[in-house]
């Protein structure tokens, strides 16, 4: 299979597929939320970069997943005078975006 030239052909591939809403859901969140963020495929799947790659998304047979590069993007400035000194990982999530 051939790997997706950009986001639109990633989503296309995956009409039909339980996770095509909720990436699509991602993907309209991340530009209602962060105008000017550019989207690209690395690793074969959906990437957002915002002065540096910011997240990624992809489809597996039966999960998808969405993970952040930078934390910091995602953090006012109260959060750093809050945050504890070291940032737990934000690697493991058990919530619903939908």
């Amino acid at each position: 299979m051939a790997k997706p030239k950009n986001v639109d052909e990633y989503l296309q591939k995956l009409e039909g597929h339980f996770a095509y809403p909720i990436l699509s859901k991602v993907r309209q969140i991340v530009h209602d939320t962060v105008p000017g963020i550019e989207e690209k495929i690395k690793w074969g799947s959906p990437s957002f970069e915002y002065k540096g790659l910011m997240m990624s998304m992809v489809a597996f047979k039966e999960n998808a997943a969405v993970w952040f590069h930078k934390v910091r993007f995602w953090m006012t400035p109260e959060h750093y005078l809050k945050r504890p000194q070291k940032i737990p990982s934000p690697c493991v999530s058990t919530g619903s975006l939908l």
